[in-house]
């Protein structure tokens, strides 16, 4: 689903009561959305390795595990707000994508100078047109957030796109070239001289005739996607993690 003007947040924090002042300012603010919230270090650990967040404030230590050894795991860097009773970890948390260093005890006004800082980062690279996995338009005089794994495939219409996500369908001005190139590391792959696919949503690579291929992808609208003899040249068929009939 496309989310206008919204970032995902995950608190990992043991202090309750420090963990619902971050709630209450999170749920509060007009451009963030709680996305999880856990106390339990293992707990933690699972949902950051699960799931890819715009924002992590997390506690530095934990009973079992630190905030870096948890973040260790991650598949990418993420931003990070730090929170500590000590100012030691303060270097070694920058090495992690800090964002922020915050020392217990603090108020609210603090928190909100950190994510005011934050946003302000968003803000300096949004123009980049992807940022922490999610692709930025401009759609009606508005910035609109695309989560790059709803997006199934793109197709090209001269100097316009149509991007066609699980459940809708965008137009944007914007060539097809430029959309692959931000996406790319994303696991989209250029299939057609019009197509742009998620590989993560490609089932097969079927023959049409005695030369053509098209792939079978998983949408409504549309089942099977041409595929470019030049282009499949190209592919990397193990990392598609598909079979090729």
């Amino acid at each position: 689903m496309v989310k206008k003007n919204r970032l995902s947040v995950f608190i990992g924090v043991v202090d309750q009561h420090a963990s619902h002042a971050l709630k209450d300012f999170v749920n509060r603010h007009e451009r963030l959305a709680l996305e999880g919230m856990k106390d339990n270090s293992y707990h933690i650990q699972r949902c950051v390795q699960n799931y890819i967040y715009d924002l992590i404030i997390i506690d530095v230590e934990f009973p079992a595990l630190t905030a870096f050894e948890i973040l260790k795991t991650i598949k990418g860097p993420s931003p990070v707000i730090f929170i500590s009773q000590k100012k030691k970890w303060a270097a070694k948390a920058y090495e992690f994508g800090a964002v922020d260093y915050i020392v217990y005890p603090f108020k609210i006004n603090r928190i909100s100078k950190s994510l005011n800082q934050y946003l302000n980062l968003v803000d300096a690279t949004v123009s980049q047109s992807i940022l922490n996995r999610r692709l930025v338009i401009n759609q009606c005089g508005s910035q609109v957030y695309i989560d790059h794994k709803e997006i199934v495939f793109i197709m090209s219409n001269g100097k316009k796109s149509t991007i066609f996500t699980i459940d809708e369908r965008i137009e944007v001005l914007m060539l097809l070239k430029d959309l692959h190139a931000h996406l790319s590391k994303l696991g989209f792959v250029r299939l057609h001289r019009r197509y742009v696919v998620n590989r993560y949503y490609i089932k097969s690579f079927n023959q049409s005739g005695e030369r053509d291929k098209v792939a079978k992808i998983v949408h409504d609208e549309m089942e099977y996607i041409p595929v470019g003899r030049t282009y499949f040249k190209d592919l990397a068929i193990d990392d598609i993690c598909i079979v090729v009939r």
